[in-house]
């Protein structure tokens, strides 16, 4: 049976090392034989928390401001959830694993969501304080100009670098990877042979001619995969694969959907184009952008610049990395246009 204690998904650095440290545990005792179990604790609160302790958390933060006749300050709007217990209910549960509990993980917790704002009223209400929790803003926006408008300076994109997403091409990227640990391992075994040989002052004209190759080789395979993408941009999409590339804007776009690359290629006068890569990523997901059938020569610019294999008819064809991320965002900018 599949419950939250037996699936777990950490979305931080923390949760990441916590449930290192599971593991840990779980290995050390299934191989040495030691019993053990592992409680998850909530956000414990309670009685005798002492204050010293930055750890303590929210309770103790919005004690200490009470303390000096200060309203709570919460982080953001406060309405963060949380599962806050109690620690003697934290107690009988440690009490409950040393009687013998079947090792694994259990959650300790109320199985209840509260909002941080919710804990600093119900200690402003024990308190018997009229006093309101103070928020801090969650987004902030501001404007570029300056209050007697001599500053009149403006961002010259979004936040990503010159406003642009890119998404690589995974023809270049497997046969990045294909060849680097050959030939790279070629051509450090090269250059090895030639300084043993230029250290014993032996002739080493044998070995240049092809460590020269294999470095060559490496650096095109390399420039390939870095020159290969699917690029975003605020004016429209970019296709590049090496030399070859293509702008398009958005208003050329019909649509683009996901699709297994080898559809592409079932048709019998599209077959000579499949090459080991392709039946590689056959089965793989590619982005299939349609373009407006309505401008013939922006479909045969395509095929010209980008050549038969990316384009299929109507379609640009592209195996690529986040390909889900990819047609979600273009399928925005399109509606957009159309809009």
């Amino acid at each position: 049976m599949v419950t939250d204690e037996s699936v777990a998904r950490p979305t931080s650095a923390y949760g990441l090392s916590k449930l290192a440290q599971e593991e840990l545990v779980r290995l050390l005792g299934e191989r040495h034989g030691i019993e053990w179990i592992i409680l998850r604790y909530g956000a414990v609160q309670g009685r005798a928390q002492p204050f010293q302790n930055a750890y303590y958390g929210a309770l103790r933060i919005f004690a200490l401001r009470l303390a000096h006749d200060q309203a709570p300050q919460l982080l953001e709007d406060g309405n963060q959830l949380r599962d806050f217990i109690d620690v003697d209910d934290v107690a009988r549960a440690n009490v409950a694993a040393l009687a013998g509990l079947p090792p694994g993980a259990y959650n300790v917790a109320s199985g209840r969501a509260h909002t941080v704002i919710d804990l600093a009223r119900i200690l402003l209400r024990v308190a018997e304080r009229d006093m309101v929790p103070e928020t801090q803003p969650r987004h902030v926006l501001r404007g570029c100009r300056s209050p007697d408008g001599a500053h009149r300076h403006r961002p010259r994109g979004p936040m990503t670098e010159n406003g642009t997403r890119r998404f690589p091409i995974r023809y270049a990227t497997q046969r990045w990877s294909d060849g680097k640990w050959f030939y790279g391992g070629l051509f450090i075994i090269g250059l090895v042979l030639i300084a043993f040989n230029l250290y014993r002052r032996q002739p080493i004209i044998s070995f240049v001619p092809v460590t020269v190759l294999c470095g060559a080789i490496l650096l095109a395979f390399w420039l390939m995969q870095k020159f290969s993408y699917l690029e975003i941009s605020d004016e429209g999409l970019r296709v590049r694969y090496l030399l070859r590339h293509l702008e398009l804007p958005y208003s050329a776009l019909a649509r683009v959907r996901r699709q297994p690359l080898e559809v592409a290629f079932q048709p019998a006068d599209r077959r000579r184009f499949v090459n080991r890569f392709v039946r590689r990523l056959g089965r793989e997901p590619a982005a299939y952008i349609r373009l407006d059938r309505r401008q013939p020569d922006l479909i045969e610019s395509a095929e010209r610049h980008l050549g038969p294999r990316l384009v299929a008819g109507a379609d640009i064809v592209v195996p690529i990395a986040r390909v889900d991320e990819f047609v979600a965002e273009i399928k925005g900018r399109v509606r957009g246009q159309t809009t």
